[in-house]
This record gives structure tokens, C-alpha cells and sequence, in this order.
């Protein structure tokens, strides 16, 4: 039986999942000498699956498995779509913001028409012509063929009121798109950096779970021989099965985070979820001017934060934006003043017939009348909303003011948690080895050193958790500030 041929979705599915096997697969194959028919087909296939797969390459992102801080912020501005989304919207309202100069700018079109007149219609016409004496020069009635041509410019005068309050509208829309996109970008720095960190955090906390389970291991081996001499109790044993299992348990649940935590950096950076990454180790100085602000007053801070953080100017802009439309709405009940020139000609037949041109000026005063209920309506309505935007973006800026002061207590908080943390984790190591040499003299119990082994783990798994949440803290506050990179430009 002929094997079907397979199905081209598949094989570009397939080139795209494995592009780089398939390629060296389809160039072997390709290469292949020989001639008829199989080789020329084997040939020609190899061919299509090379250009399918060279086609998924250039269309994927390249995944990037090294990485230190830095080039993790440079690859997520790069690539991530929720920061491209915000990006593209500010480019959106920055054509708007030229859109409405343009608006100033005068406003014209050409119209040109062709006209003809059926026989009977033209002679109709211009029958009266040949009962006229010969030295009578008339020009005829009707023409066959009728050529116009026309130019109209339009130009409002600068100072209308719609003019001016559309372009402050703009203005403002493209202010506050500005300082939004920036408000994103530290944003996804923010979140780039916290998940860097959580990497690195579930990565040592595999480590400290690994050296638990060794350590149980070993423990339980010792504890089996002891058993076997009757040195210690079939309870005595049984503990440190138990706490083998809790120590093999805890390893599970590290490695599940290590594996979470890696998926979260790699969609941020808006690559494969699968790709291994190897992170450079951070230390104090990722998080210099984040330590630097914790050492600030919190009040100093927080008005720091309302007057040059991207977040806060982009509330500012948008309630501008309102003000904007306020005066918008307002130029339905105001005067507007509107110029018009026209100039157009006409040609019948040829240009030797006739050549007829004609031009106009108007000047235009348009004031609502009969409409201005609805622009009173439309006024209070923006006037509303005005004051709406005022109230929110004052709550706003005072949730704002607050978050600041509770980013500063957490940073505070985390530095001193990690400072009894990293105490209580050097406490915790010498108890053990201490405990460790009476326990090998037997001069403790297998209960009192499995809790020595228990509290030793707990105590290093706290110890980089504190580590870690004081960086991401302090990326926090950098974050509120604004220009949490402050080597990229706005």
C-alpha cells in the first residue's frame, strides 16, 4: 500500500518546532546524488522543507539563554508585546497631535468635469443660429463637448475656538500617551527584574532543598546501621524516614518553582517558555539607588514621586486632556470664522471656441442658533467630566502618595527581615555543627537532631527568600520613582 504524502501544515509545524534539525535533515537529503525519479523527488522535497524552515526562522524570535540583569531589561523592551501595544498607542496619538496642526493649514480640492450633448439635443439648441445674417457673430447655445475645471480653497481663521481646544486636546493625548508608555516600560522593568530575581531565589532555594535531601539521605543510612546494632529504636529510624519524605517534598516543590519561576522570565522577554536559562548572579549594586531612596524620608519621597514619576505625570496629562475637551465642547457656543476662494474656468470643444473664467471670495461668519441646546448640553457634560477627572486624579495621586509610603515600610521591613533571616541562618548552621559533634558522641537523641537537620534547612530557605524580597523591594521603589533603567531612552 502507497503511503499517503503528508500533509504540508504538519511539515511547516514541524519546521517550525525543530528548524534547525530539519534543515541539516533536508540539506543531507537534498544533497543526495544520483539520478530518476525518487532522487529528483527526494531532492525536490528536500528543497521545500528548507525553504519552509528558513521561512519559521526568520519569522521567530531568537531565544537568548545567557543572561545578566541588564541584557534581560534590554531583551524585555525589546521584545515584549505589551510593552510594543503601549508603544505603538503612543505613536497613534503623536500622528493625532501633528493631525491637528494640520488642521490649521488650508483646505482645497480641483473638480474637473467632460459634458456632451447628444446630435439632437446640440442642434436643437442652436437652430436659431442659422436664421440669423451671416455678419451676426453668435456664439452658439449649446456646445457639444464642455470642459470644467475649478479650485476651491478653504481656510478657517487660526483663532476659532474648535481649533485651538482640538489641538490642546491632542497635546495632552499625546502627553499622556508619552508619560504612559513610560509608566509601562518602568513597569516591565520592574516586572522583568522581580522575575529575575525569583529565578534566582528558586534556583538557590533548589539547591538549599537538594543539600536537605542529601543530608536526610545520608542521615537515614546512618540512622538503618545504627538500627541494625541496636544502638537506636525502630522509632528513632522511622523519624528519619519521616523526615525524608518532608525533605524529598520540599524538593518537589522546588523544582516546580524553579520551573514556574524560569516560564515567567522567558514570557516576559517574550520567548520560547521552555528555553534554559543561565542568569549572572546579582548583588547590592543592581539595587544601589533603590537602596538609596529607602534611606530617604518617606514624606521627601513620596513628593519626589508626585512630581517627576511617569505615573503621576500621566494622570496630570489626562486630566489636562479633560480641560482640553472642556474647551472643546465650549467652541459649540462661540462664533467661527471661515474663508473660501474659489477660481475655476471652462473650455468647449477646443480652446480656440471659448474660455470662460470665474473666481469667488467668501467670507463666512457661522454662529449657532438654533443648535446651541445641544452645545449647552455637550458643555455641561465635558464640564462634568472635568471635575470628575479632577476628583479622580487627586485620589489618584493621594493612592499614589500612599503606595510610596508603603513601599518604603516594605523595603524597610524587608532589610531588617533580612537581616534577622541571614542571623538566624548563621545561628542555625553553628547549632548544628555543634549538635552534629554531640550527636556522634550520643549524647542527643535522633528527635533532637532531625529538628537541628529541619530548623538548618528552614532557616537557609529564609535566608534567600529575605535576600531576594529586600531587592525586589528596593526595585519597587525604583520603579515609583520612574527610570528604574535609566541607561534607555524615553
Amino acid at each position: 500500500m502507497r503511503a499517503k504524502p503528508s500533509n504540508l501544515y504538519q511539515i511547516a509545524s514541524c519546521c517550525c518546532n525543530n528548524r534547525h534539525y530539519i534543515t541539516e535533515q533536508c540539506e543531507f537529503v537534498a544533497a543526495q546524488g544520483g539520478t530518476g525519479a525518487a532522487p529528483r523527488a527526494a531532492r525536490s522535497l528536500g528543497a521545500l522543507l528548507i525553504l519552509i524552515a528558513l521561512a519559521a526562522s526568520a519569522g521567530a524570535e531568537e531565544a537568548v539563554s545567557d543572561l545578566d540583569l541588564e541584557e534581560a531589561i534590554r531583551l524585555g523592551q525589546e521584545r515584549n508585546l505589551g510593552l510594543k501595544s503601549s508603544r505603538a498607542a503612543l505613536e497613534a496619538s503623536t500622528w493625532e497631535k501633528r493631525g491637528s496642526y494640520l488642521a490649521y493649514l488650508p483646505t482645497g480640492s480641483l473638480s474637473s468635469s467632460v459634458t456632451r450633448v447628444d446630435d439632437n439635443s446640440f442642434e436643437q439648441a442652436n437652430q436659431i443660429q442659422q436664421n440669423l445674417p451671416p455678419e451676426w457673430e453668435v456664439d452658439p447655445f449649446l456646445y457639444k463637448d464642455t470642459y470644467r475645471t475649478g479650485i476651491t480653497v478653504n481656510q478657517e481663521f487660526p483663532l476659532n475656538l474648535h481649533l485651538l481646544g482640538g489641538s490642546k486636546l491632542a497635546r495632552a493625548a499625546e502627553s499622556a500617551a508619552r508619560e504612559g508608555f513610560t509608566a509601562d516600560r518602568d513597569a516591565l522593568v520592574l516586572g522583568v527584574r522581580s522575575a529575575y530575581f525569583q529565578l534566582l531565589a528558586a534556583r538557590d532555594l533548589l539547591r538549599v532543598a537538594e543539600e536537605g535531601v542529601a543530608s536526610a539521605e545520608n542521615r537515614n543510612l546512618l540512622a538503618a546501621e545504627r538500627e541494625e546494632l541496636g544502638l537506636i529504636g525502630r522509632s528513632e529510624r522511622l523519624r528519619w524516614e519521616v523526615a525524608l519524605a518532608e525533605a524529598r517534598s520540599l524538593l518537589a516543590a522546588a523544582r516546580n518553582g524553579a520551573v514556574l519561576a524560569e516560564m515567567a522570565l522567558n514570557q516576559l522577554l517574550h520567548q520560547d517558555l521552555a528555553t534554559g536559562l543561565t542568569l549572572a548572579p546579582v548583588d547590592e549594586a543592581a539595587v544601589a539607588w533603590g537602596r538609596d531612596l529607602s534611606e530617604m524620608d518617606p514624606e521627601t519621597l513620596a513628593g519626589l514621586v508626585i512630581e517627576r514619576s511617569p505615573g503621576a505625570s500621566a494622570l496630570k496629562a489626562a486630566n489636562r486632556a479633560a480641560g482640553a475637551g472642556k474647551t472643546l465642547a465650549f467652541s459649540g457656543l462661540v462664533p467661527s470664522l471661515h474663508f473660501s476662494f474659489s477660481y475655476g474656468w471652462r473650455e468647449n470643444d477646443t480652446a480656440a471656441l471659448d474660455d470662460y473664467e470665474s473666481w469667488s471670495a467668501t467670507a463666512l461668519l457661522n454662529v449657532p442658533l438654533l443648535d446651541l441646546g445641544k452645545g449647552a448640553a455637550q458643555y455641561r457634560q465635558a464640564a462634568a467630566e472635568k471635575r470628575k477627572s479632577d476628583y479622580e486624579t487627586a485620589d489618584a495621586l493621594g493612592g499614589l502618595r500612599m503606595a510610596v509610603h508603603a513601599a518604603w515600610h516594605e523595603a524597610a521591613r524587608a532589610r531588617e527581615n533580612r537581616v534577622h533571616r541571614e542571623t538566624a541562618e548563621r545561628q542555625a548552621r553553628e547549632t548544628f555543627d555543634l549538635m552534629a559533634d554531640r550527636y556522634e558522641l550520643g549524647h542527643i537523641s535522633e528527635f533532637d537532631f532531625v529538628d537541628v537537620q529541619t530548623a538548618l534547612t528552614a532557616a537557609q530557605a529564609e535566608a534567600v527568600s529575605a535576600r531576594y524580597d529586600y531587592f525586589t523591594a528596593l526595585a519597587t521603589l525604583e520603579s515609583l520613582v520612574g527610570g528604574g533603567n535609566r541607561n534607555s531612552d524615553r
